[in-house]
């Protein structure tokens, strides 16, 4: 395959499985393909970003429509993300957090219901219009032109070095990008297993968050104050701090080997 071909063919099987996963949604919405159809998403979005790095292209199409999908789907997502947490915090904690889940449970309906409206006004042209506009991309070599943006990438994260979320953001478009290169020693060269645990673990420091977010909500402005529960999810609260703090550590750690 020619490198001028490389972030066509990327572009062409994720938009494939993105389709194949809103067909799905359309029929079934579940936690599993909700979660895939972002990823395919966050893909698109990387190599949007790449092409308009590596090209003088003046257009800048615009993904309104697909955003619009992947934010709402992701209200849905975090819900599934909390429930799936707090699954694992019970068994840590041997505790029940019963109101919290019958809470975060009875939204699940609705955030459905904004994803299937959304689903049903979707129009996919702003992707067929990209994808003509990357067709016709050309690079003399586009592995050395990827490497450049990624090194700059790597060399310059102090400035969201406090910024977790951001931070994997970034990572994660980072490794989407040498994932594309046909040279596998490039996936050495930018030590890409560890690259995916670093993103890894700070997705886990943002479902903390996102969970940390739903519990203070939720004690301080629903929850009654003679509630057991109440008690059992300011533990909570202080257990997923230490734990958001520990994986922020082994991350900063993990990127200064990454950078060697």
């Amino acid at each position: 395959m020619e490198d001028s071909n490389l972030l066509y063919e990327a572009w062409v099987e994720e938009r494939q499985l993105f389709v194949e996963n809103l067909v799905r949604l359309k029929t079934t919405i579940t936690k599993k393909v909700i979660h895939d159809i972002r990823v395919c998403i966050k893909k698109m979005k990387a190599y949007r970003n790449l092409f308009y790095l590596l090209n003088e292209d003046e257009s800048k199409i615009k993904f309104t429509q697909t955003n619009k999908l992947f934010d709402v789907f992701g209200k849905l997502r975090n819900i599934h993300i909390c429930l799936d947490s707090l699954k694992d915090h019970e068994k840590e904690t041997n505790n029940s957090y019963r109101d919290l889940k019958r809470f975060l449970n009875g939204r699940i309906k609705q955030a459905k219901s904004w994803s299937k409206e959304t689903i049903k006004n979707y129009n996919d042209k702003e992707l067929h219009k990209f994808e003509l506009l990357l067709a016709s991309m050309r690079s003399d070599d586009l592995k050395k032109s990827v490497g450049s943006e990624i090194d700059s990438i790597l060399n310059n994260l102090e400035d969201i070095i406090d910024e977790p979320h951001q931070m994997r953001k970034v990572l994660k478009k980072t490794y989407y990008w040498i994932k594309i290169l046909p040279d596998k020693q490039a996936e050495e060269d930018y030590k890409v297993d560890k690259l995916n645990e670093v993103t890894d673990n700070l997705g886990t420091w943002q479902d903390n968050e996102i969970l940390l977010t739903e519990i203070r909500y939720f004690r301080k402005e629903l929850l009654p104050g003679s509630f057991e529960e109440r008690k059992q999810l300011k533990a909570l609260q202080k257990n997923i701090k230490e734990k958001k703090d520990s994986l922020v550590n082994k991350t900063l750690n993990d990127l200064d080997f990454i950078r060697k």
